[in-house]
């Protein structure tokens, strides 16, 4: 009887159903109206790195114009201090945290929908499952009107969050993937997981901006299209790799790992009733978490105006994720080229000695201690170089260390076991600009990239590079028009080849002396950030 009464007040008094709303609507009043709104995911302000760098200049370089940040996080256990001076026309950072947004339990909605005149459950579920169905086949026509009338907390008059636990939407969504081969308890509990990232992207009333400009697809570019989609405003994606290509990757690997260590027998032989069941359920959860990446993509593209890429090949090959050519431009990653003047200055003193048999080669890794950037592979490239006892060197790894302490251990225990501790040294963070005073020669180990700002900074420099064979590398170090080198390219995950590059070029003073020349060059003809600059600004003021 209580809760029949609990209920009776809510009709009764139907302000308090707005009052809700209300407190969502001006919820987003305390962050004014910017000129651009940009979306960032675990990067800027509070992550170091190539993506937040390039955050970081666009908004630098735009002092006339005034920013917002979004920044799209997991959950609140991360870094949330800037790692970036403070720019007055930067006027606030907001944070969305996917995992936790949706933990709270929201009773009142409870009530709202058990009471609200006009909601047919039924219908909702048929309607949610129909838009999912659509999505899975790239179809988003319903979409809109679907935000609008159930999710957009600025339009909706019902919110439906709590249907996905009615019996309603679950027959409903069984009947859809009755092909599917998944179980009851499989299907349930894994839409219970994209229902939470879908309504912590969805259940936010947005600041208000003239452009809102994400710096990746996936969970940033989605939120930056419903952003724009709930303020009928334009939105702008850059990619600086492909996040989906990238995301699915991660996924296979888990995904092979998990039956690896499920299934301790050949996946190939006889397996048991219970066997199938189990590897079934891992593929199947597997198929749906692509299907769930791919359609984030798909719509993210749909959405945008314009899509800016870093090269040309990279945007050749998001076509494949459902990205599309006639809205791609290529603005590629600029860099400071006066900022770097009295680097190199002293390295055209540092360069008169290298010609000392006796010099000891100054090598250098600038990047974080990922997997991605492929550091034990350097590791064993440089127990080669030392074996070797052709030269006389050492090697700095400059970068952060806790981004993943696992992987920095198997780095540190890998250089113990290598007896390593003489020649490489893990210097943690540094001032780039002034770390590569003394540097004379900066190594990429990467198994991905885009547009490593590093190789642009080192360019600058007048250091040469040896880097391997990833993203747009090979076009910033190798200018064809110009006939130009800076460096030498290598295969990923080859050390073998990376010893024998780092030996060949220290051993030809000729050929390091025209890399220092050439790098400089290269940069100031194609990198220079004023011009790449130049091309954001005319971007937004052809959008606004």
């Amino acid at each position: 009887m209580a809760t029949d009464i609990a209920n009776l007040n809510y009709l009764s008094h139907p302000w308090k159903f707005f009052t809700e709303e209300k407190k969502k609507s001006t919820a987003a009043k305390k962050y004014e109206k910017v000129d651009i709104c940009i979306f960032a995911e675990g990067t800027y302000p509070f992550i170091k790195g190539g993506v937040s760098s390039v955050i970081h200049q666009i908004i630098e370089n735009h002092p006339d114009i005034t920013f917002g940040i979004v920044h799209i996080a997991w959950n609140r256990n991360g870094k949330r201090q800037s790692q970036f001076p403070e720019l007055k026309h930067l006027k606030w950072v907001r944070t969305i945290y996917l995992a936790d947004e949706q933990k709270k339990k929201n009773k009142f909605w409870d009530r709202i929908i058990q009471t609200a005149p006009n909601f047919n459950r039924k219908d909702a579920a048929q309607k949610i499952v129909s838009v999912i169905k659509d999505f899975s086949e790239k179809d988003y026509s319903k979409f809109n009107s679907f935000y609008f009338e159930y999710l957009n907390p600025l339009t909706r008059s019902v919110n439906i969050q709590h249907t996905m636990d009615d019996f309603n939407f679950i027959n409903e969504l069984m009947e859809c993937f009755k092909d599917h081969n998944i179980t009851l308890n499989d299907l349930y509990w894994i839409q219970k997981e994209f229902a939470s990232l879908a309504l912590a992207i969805f259940d936010q009333v947005y600041p208000l901006a003239d452009i809102y400009h994400s710096h990746s697809s996936g969970y940033a570019g989605f939120a930056a299209s419903i952003a724009a989609l709930q303020h009928n405003k334009k939105f702008y994606l850059t990619e600086h790799s492909l996040y989906i290509r990238d995301v699915l990757n991660q996924l296979n690997e888990m995904y092979n790992y998990e039956i690896e260590k499920q299934f301790d027998k050949n996946i190939g032989e006889n397996l048991s009733a219970l066997d199938n069941i189990a590897l079934n359920s891992i593929k199947m959860k597997k198929n749906l978490w692509d299907q769930w990446f791919y359609s984030l993509g798909h719509l993210t593209y749909k959405k945008s105006e314009v899509i800016t890429y870093l090269y040309e090949r990279i945007a050749r090959e998001a076509t494949y994720y459902g990205s599309d050519l006639t809205k791609s431009r290529i603005i590629p990653n600029g860099i400071n080229f006066e900022m770097f003047s009295e680097t190199r200055d002293h390295q055209k003193i540092r360069h008169a000695k290298r010609t000392d048999k006796n010099f000891v080669w100054k090598i250098a890794l600038i990047g974080r201690i990922v997997p991605v950037k492929g550091i034990l592979d350097l590791i064993e490239s440089v127990y080669l170089l030392k074996t070797q006892g052709k030269i006389k060197f050492s090697v700095d790894l400059i970068g952060p260390k806790d981004e993943d302490l696992n992987y920095y251990e198997q780095c540190v225990s890998l250089v113990k076991k290598l007896n390593l501790e003489d020649v490489i040294t893990f210097a943690g963070s540094q001032n780039v600009i002034h770390a590569l005073k003394n540097v004379d020669l900066i190594l990429l180990s990467s198994h991905s990239e885009a547009l490593p700002m590093v190789v642009l900074e080192a360019m600058s420099a007048a250091i040469p590079v040896i880097s391997t064979d990833v993203g747009s590398v090979r076009q910033i170090m190798i200018d064809i028009e110009n006939n130009l080198e800076a460096g030498i390219v290598v295969p990923p995950k080859q050390p073998v080849k990376m010893t024998e590059a780092v030996t060949s070029l220290l051993s030809n003073f000729e050929e390091y002396e025209r890399y220092t020349k050439n790098g400089p060059l290269i940069i100031q003809n194609a990198f220079r950030i004023q011009d790449i600059m130049g091309q954001y600004r005319a971007l937004y003021g052809k959008l606004n």
